[in-house]
């Protein structure tokens, strides 16, 4: 049996994700089971492999499910039960927020017993990572939101837990020694070179590129890397590790060093750049498989990327069970897989090298999008273009930037780089105000439809070795992404639609119909241009007729204005006492003291707070209750435990989706 570690890997992987899955209730898990088996079975015997064989792939699968389901339910399930005591651990991450308030990351044990790390969020101590934090809390697991999936997003770092009412905190200082400190001062210091070099712009994108840091990038940057389709390279990934390590090797090839010293130069120099790049698991998986690859030639083994990349994700996947939802991840391992599997091996017999480069971006694009729709907002349809464009000047540009940190700054090409991100800025601009270039996520049934035409994909090349059907699949895959979308805003944009949007009593709420949509912010958070933000997008709403601000209007008039940069925004009100009143063909509704009414063909919303006045079919209340108040019988209580829902009214009928 060859490449024995590829199916290993492959079955460990589809063990975690079926456990993943069925961690829900029981009875959906052994269908499940059964079904991966039956698929795994099947496979086996189309690839002509004996019992021996097929038991070494199917073995890996069970163990893998079982080492999740473990993992969960008695290290997750068993920390999920904390609910207050004493927490003392060491600082392994620092935030700093505006108002001297921090978020920290704590590594410790709770009531001296368990073993946990935490988030907790307080006041500013000038702590440093390594320094000690004790205090009494409350224990309440990370909750998402429709703005962030912290539950989600953090599972994978095994951080469950945040500290909620912290009191009697202690620090002691024990960081001075650590070299993860030595190396952040010195990611600082360069940062700073970096300002008294470039621009303000330009200097948030390379730190991006080169440290993973993208705190001073501004949201409309982000946007519009993403809507170009080269938002990964704001990520540290294995094209950074790649060109790091190349340079190194070259200049250690050019002094002639002994091989086995020059590998540990290399491993060393691989495990800074995990440490100085937070441990980013697509670093991790990147440096796993140079070491693999310079490292064959020890072993008279000869390199293979796939069998690499196995490597590296079975070992990864064997430390930590959960890694399997971490994000950066999946999109590393897969965008690997494209070019440096899928990629060589589809474009094969193609002589041009513009062609070969155009298809192998397309590849490329192909094994992340399934992805892409799963974790962003907007996925771009022309990225293998625009990255045959914007990867060689974005390339040049990292490597000047790792040039002048590695030289602590003795190697200053700075100015050519400023240039050169100045061109890719202007670029994605150009690009991204071009509503037809992306499409938007956030779809279940697309996700899971791409996924199995995806998987589809890959078993035609294992059974087939076809490439005419696997493009086939590809193509079919991508029409049915793009027509379904499209089919998608065509509905949403006939049907008349209330979303309401915030956390806990703050709301905003968005009205749509026949390409007409409204919004009016009534609890006036700052937070609320964030939620709607994010819901234009995921819908590709990409005009606004009018904006109503109630309470803190000029506040919020500049904060809507900054997050809704890419949306046409024709009219901002800001509502003092007077009622405002907008009617359309096949609804009005009204704006006063705080209560908004919506009336279409008869059917009426009312959404208030809490004040229980006139007549409606439903009302939504807000906002604080108030004690021995007179409620009617059809209510929605926007709360905590039900906010972020969309009202939907298909043919004068009313259906509640939550977001």
């Amino acid at each position: 049996m060859k490449r024995k570690l590829i199916y290993i890997s492959v079955s460990y992987i589809l063990g975690l994700l079926m456990a993943s899955v069925s961690v829900s209730p029981v009875k959906y898990a052994l269908p499940l089971i059964l079904s991966a088996f039956l698929v795994f079975f099947s496979l086996c015997k189309a690839l002509d492999k004996n019992l021996k064989e097929i038991i070494l792939m199917i073995l890996p699968f069970f163990i893998a499910f079982g080492v999740y389901r473990f993992y969960n339910f008695y290290v997750y399930e068993t920390l999920l039960k904390c609910e207050q005591g004493y927490f003392s651990g060491e600082i392994i991450d620092i935030t700093d927020y505006a108002n001297d308030n921090s978020r920290y990351i704590l590594d410790g044990t709770i009531n001296n017993i368990i073993d946990a790390e935490i988030i907790c969020y307080d006041t500013s101590y000038n702590c440093k990572i390594g320094d000690t934090m004790s205090f009494d809390c409350d224990f309440n697991p990370l909750e998402s939101d429709y703005l962030f999936d912290s539950q989600s997003y953090y599972k994978p770092e095994n951080i469950y837990l945040s500290a909620d009412n912290i009191t009697n905190p202690e620090i002691s200082s024990n960081h001075n020694a650590l070299i993860r400190n030595i190396l952040y001062d010195y990611r600082e210091k360069m940062i700073l070179k970096f300002r008294l070099n470039m621009d303000k712009d330009t200097i948030a994108f390379l730190s991006a590129m080169v440290f993973g840091d993208k705190s001073d990038m501004t949201d409309s940057a982000k946007t519009m890397l993403y809507r170009s389709g080269t938002g990964h390279i704001m990520a540290i990934s294995g094209i950074h590790v790649a060109i790091c390590a190349g340079f190194v090797m070259l200049i250690l090839k050019k002094l002639r060093l002994n091989k086995i010293i020059s590998f540990g130069i290399l491993c060393t120099l691989l495990s800074v750049m995990i440490i100085i790049t937070e441990s980013p698991m697509s670093v991790v998986r990147a440096s796993i498989m140079l070491a693999i690859f310079y490292g064959s030639e020890f072993f008279r083994r000869e390199n293979d990327t796939f069998n690499s990349l196995a490597t590296a994700v079975l070992i990864i996947c064997i430390s930590n069970p959960f890694v399997i939802h971490n994000q950066g991840f999946l999109l590393s391992v897969s965008g690997t897989y494209g070019i440096g599997v899928l990629a060589p091996y589809m474009t094969k017999n193609t002589d041009s090298r513009i062609a070969r480069d155009f298809l192998s971006m397309f590849y490329v694009s192909v094994c992340v999008i399934p992805l892409s729709i799963m974790y962003f907002d907007d996925v771009s349809i022309i990225s293998p273009l625009t990255n045959i464009i914007l990867i060689p000047p974005c390339s040049i540009s990292l490597l000047i930037g790792l040039v002048f940190v590695m030289s602590g700054g003795l190697l200053n090409l700075l100015f050519i780089a400023d240039y050169l991100i100045k061109f890719i800025m202007f670029l994605t601009e150009l690009i991204s105000k071009n509503s037809w270039i992306y499409i938007s996520g956030d779809s279940k049934t697309v996700f899971f439809v791409v996924i199995s035409l995806f998987i589809t994909g890959i078993s035609v090349y294992f059974i087939f070795r076809n490439r005419k059907l696997i493009n086939i699949i590809i193509a079919c895959g991508i029409v049915f992404m793009c027509g379904y979308k499209y089919a998608e805003y065509a509905e949403n944009k006939d049907t008349l639609t209330l979303t309401l949007l915030g956390k806990n009593q703050n709301v905003s709420a968005v009205i749509n119909c026949n390409g007409n949509t409204d919004i009016i912010d009534l609890s006036g958070h700052y937070q609320s241009p964030e939620y709607v933000k994010k819901y234009l997008s995921q819908n590709h709403i990409c005009s606004v007729n009018n904006l109503l601000l109630t309470k803190n209007r000029e506040a919020l008039s500049a904060s809507y204005q900054s997050a809704l940069e890419f949306t046409d925004v024709k009219n901002i009100y800001k509502c003092s006492g007077d009622e405002i009143r907008i009617k359309y063909n096949d609804y009005t509704f009204s704006y006063n003291n705080g209560i908004l009414t919506l009336i279409s063909d008869g059917y009426s919303v009312c959404v208030s707070p809490y004040i229980y006045s006139g007549t409606a079919d439903v009302f939504i209340f807000y906002g604080k209750a108030k004690n021995n108040s007179s409620l009617p019988e059809k209510f929605i209580a926007y709360n905590k435990s039900c906010n972020n829902f969309c009202i939907s009214f298909p043919e004068n009928s009313l259906r509640i989706r939550r977001l």
